[in-house]
């Protein structure tokens, strides 16, 4: 704990360190993540400030509610964001909202209601991200959002 507890520290070094005393062992899940998709990502975590990382850890912990669409029933907030992502789940298909995903329809009953529970949470404000570049799916979803709502993420960045 002594030698992480240095200010300038990187998560690199953190790793490095749990793997040197035993605590982690880079599996080949990593290995092969770093060497291939993730090897951007890593290149720019590995060099940050360790501190950062707890900084981030503590202020999502105090300010921050990352609850489950499963979890907020009954329950409101000003402000939600709804990530609509797949992910491994077969019981929900979120492109088939917009035409498009799974043509079961029980799997577009139950994605229907799970879209409905987590937007209605809302008070105040909603976030609805849904990563995708299909066009047809960015095209139905003016049936539920206003077009000026729809904004691509992806043009806020700074090149």
């Amino acid at each position: 704990m002594t030698k992480i507890s240095v200010d300038d520290i990187t998560i690199g070094k953190v790793i490095e360190l749990a793997e040197e005393s035993g605590l982690i062992s880079k599996d080949d899940l990593f290995t092969n993540f770093i060497e291939s998709r993730g090897h951007y990502l890593w290149s720019r975590l590995k060099i940050m400030p360790f501190q950062e990382y707890v900084n981030s850890i503590a202020y999502l912990r105090e300010y921050v509610s990352v609850i489950t669409q499963h979890k907020v029933k009954g329950s409101e907030y000003d402000n939600v964001l709804v990530l609509l992502d797949n992910g491994k789940w077969n019981q929900y298909n979120f492109d088939s909202l917009f035409g498009k995903g799974s043509v079961n329809e029980n799997v577009q009953k139950r994605t229907k209601k799970l879209f409905y529970v987590a937007i209605t949470r809302a008070m105040k404000n909603l976030i609805v991200y849904m990563p995708s570049n299909d066009s047809q799916i960015i095209q139905k979803a003016q049936d539920y959002f206003e077009p000026n709502d729809i904004i691509d993420v992806l043009s806020l960045v700074d090149e």
